[in-house]
């Protein structure tokens, strides 16, 4: 098998069907081998807390916004306490459905964000995230 990109990535998104394609598209491109998705973004900050400084802590996290009661935007204020040096342990991507251009700008200036992505994502993303990030 193929070298993977990254040692290991998270999706946090509600909705399962959208986990599922985009932890396959990760596999399948070989971006990453071990995905972990959290349908509830508190969940995955507890988990984040538990990892922080550790090798386990995820090199990439795709986060969706829009989300019921706490939404990604929560998730990225309370994200935004971690130590400095952990968070940019972590390369954190918006993937979105969302079109309205004030989340697009809003995301792009959240000094966490790397970028906006659209979902689906697709091969072309991936390939542009690497291009981000170079290794």
């Amino acid at each position: 098998m193929d070298k993977t990109y990254c040692q290991r990535a998270w999706v946090i998104d509600d909705e399962e069907m959208s986990i599922f394609y985009t932890e396959n598209l990760l596999k399948f491109n070989n971006f990453t081998s071990d995905v972990r998705s959290f349908t509830n973004p508190q969940e995955a900050l507890t988990e984040l807390e538990s990892l922080a400084g550790s090798e386990e802590f995820p090199e990439f996290i795709f986060l969706d916004l829009n989300m019921p009661s706490f939404d990604g935007w929560d998730f990225l204020k309370a994200y935004r306490e971690f130590p400095k040096d952990v968070r940019e342990s972590c390369t954190l991507y918006i993937l979105s459905s969302s079109v309205d251009e004030n989340d697009i700008k809003n995301s792009k200036l959240h000094e966490d964000v790397r970028d906006f992505l659209t979902k689906p994502l697709n091969k072309m993303s991936i390939e542009v995230i690497k291009f981000q990030n170079p290794k």
